[in-house]
């Protein structure tokens, strides 16, 4: 069983998509421990110092400046 990791752009997307619901009817609401799990696990494995959001609010922001630094990050060409 493989424990590879999709596309972090891809998993992104796939994690707003889950948490957009409750971002919208609670964004005040402190996220569930295993989404903060995710959201931790998924920051390191790009490279990013994990944040802990207290907010689902916070969290859609997060995960969006990850989207982000990983779209900028691809566009710049790499040194020669």
């Amino acid at each position: 069983m493989s424990s590879q990791r999709p596309d972090p752009k891809a998993e992104i997307r796939a994690f707003v998509a889950l948490i957009l619901d409750d971002a919208r009817r609670n964004p005040k609401r402190r996220p569930r421990v295993q989404v903060l799990r995710w959201f931790s696990e998924l920051s390191c494995a790009i490279g990013v110092v994990p944040q802990t959001p207290e907010s689902y609010q916070e969290l859609l922001g997060a995960l969006l400046k990850l989207h982000a630094s990983l779209t900028a990050a691809a566009a710049t060409p790499a040194a020669a």
